[in-house]
């Protein structure tokens, strides 16, 4: 490419990205994943149809039609797919092909992290299983089927079914339809019918004992409470917490490491308002008070936002359930969404920081969510967690609370007077329990 102006270099119409064909933006990974967005778009649409194009219309229409302030002539994937395909996979489709490259999937990485989140949330078709032991509760589901199939020796090794009681254990969200997916590939075999015919009974004794059970909560799933609060279910499952050695910004105190959260909860949408907070409490502490109603509640302390809990959980009556700060494992999850990179997109669509900010905070939700839906997980204001500060555990852990006591509390996703490197998934700061400053928030769990 060094020989060649980007008018004189090589691409397809439909599926080359506005920096290739205009003298504007860089070229890079993000470049391919508009290209890898358009196929998918493709199939998605079908392309046999009267009233589709045959292929994605020609970067360049897109372009005009944004800059005359007139609707996208290439209708979205969320719109040509819905009910068809998985929400979540449309919206991935459709962060692959935005015009600007800042705001696209930055590389193949991203997309497979984003991809494998909304299409095996349970981590069992892609590997990701976790060891439960008994004294945890719980087993690993993927045990439920004993020994899988072995192709290398030319037979299949005969599976083992045990304790077939602890299905009443087995609760991770889509395990059914996803071992039924893998024992299909299997039926052709003559030497795995044994295996086939057990597993299939199980799976069936499993099915009747889920439909036994209360009805499970689906990822993504909204509930808002009596104050106006939105929360969004997220659902229990497994990642590497941290950040890796080469991520530009990073801290000594962000060792990897990977963690499990066993139990699924309702995390806040938003962080909390300033509306929320005067209505509860009857005050206005913020520094920004003029932002209105819908910007963050700042100025508060930790001891602040245990107030606001006990007064919360007092004015609500709902049976078996009750709000508290989430923990920083609990956090760091819900702001990854199963991506693995610095942040959950280009940091200008995502965060409120020093660059863009004005100096000051701004209403939530304004920016671009993360795969979960949730809003300004960085930026805007700093959010208190529950966890005293202190360092990483060096192996693997379940439920993570941090140390017993400390000094300072966790503080975590950065604010408006923060620099790019601050604002991250992974970063991690700490301040004391009596600070309140015009960048410390909060957002809340509602825990069942």
């Amino acid at each position: 490419t060094a020989r060649f102006s980007k008018s004189q270099a090589p691409y397809t119409e439909g599926y080359a990205a506005f920096e290739q064909v205009a003298d504007a933006g860089k070229l890079g990974p993000w470049t391919d994943m508009y290209g890898a967005g358009a196929v998918m778009w493709r199939m998605v649409a079908g392309g046999n149809r009267p009233w589709e194009p045959p292929h994605p219309l020609r970067v360049e229409q897109r372009s005009h039609a944004a800059l005359g302030g007139t609707e996208d002539p290439m209708p979205s994937a969320r719109k040509l797919g819905a009910g068809r395909f998985l929400s979540g996979l449309l919206e991935v489709i459709d962060w692959c092909l935005r015009l600007r490259e800042t705001e696209r999937v930055q590389g193949s990485h991203e997309l497979l992290e984003a991809l494998r989140a909304v299409s095996d949330p349970a981590g069992i078709l892609s590997g990701r299983k976790e060891e439960v032991s008994e004294a945890e509760g719980g087993r690993d589901s993927g045990d439920a089927l004993g020994v899988r199939p072995d192709r290398s020796q030319g037979a299949f090794a005969e599976p083992w079914i045990q304790d077939w009681d602890a299905l009443g254990g087995i609760r991770d969200p889509g395990f059914v339809d996803a071992a039924q997916a893998y024992i299909e590939q299997y039926k052709r075999e003559p030497g795995a019918r044994v295996w086939v015919a057990k597993a299939e009974g199980l799976l069936s004794e499993l099915r009747e004992l889920e439909a036994a059970r209360p009805a499970q909560r689906v990822a993504g799933e909204a509930w808002t409470n009596s104050l106006g609060m939105e929360f969004v279910w997220i659902q229990a499952g497994s990642f590497v917490m941290g950040s890796p050695m080469g991520e530009e910004g990073r801290y000594p105190n962000e060792r990897q490491h990977e963690v499990r959260i066993s139990q699924g909860c309702w995390i806040g949408k938003y962080e909390v308002t300033q509306g929320e907070w005067e209505v509860l409490m009857g005050t206005n502490p913020s520094h920004f008070s003029d932002c209105g109603p819908r910007c963050p509640v700042e100025q508060v302390s930790w001891q602040d936002t245990q107030e606001f809990v006990q007064r919360l959980n007092s004015r609500e009556s709902g049976p078996g359930y009750a709000y508290r700060l989430p923990t920083e494992a609990e956090w760091e999850y819900a702001a990854r969404a199963g991506m693995t990179g610095a942040r959950h997109g280009g940091l200008d669509a995502v965060a409120w920081y020093w660059a863009n900010s004005g100096r000051r905070t701004h209403p939530v939700g304004q920016k671009r969510t993360n795969a979960w839906g949730l809003h300004d997980m960085l930026g805007n204001v700093w959010e208190w967690t529950e966890d005293w500060y202190g360092e990483y555990p060096s192996g693997a852990v379940t439920d993570p609370k941090g140390p017993e006591s400390g000094s300072s509390r966790v503080i975590r996703g950065g604010s408006w007077f923060n620099s790019a490197w601050s604002v991250r998934s992974a970063t991690r700061n700490n301040d004391a329990p009596g600070a309140r400053g015009g960048g410390l928030g909060f957002r809340l769990v509602r825990t069942e």
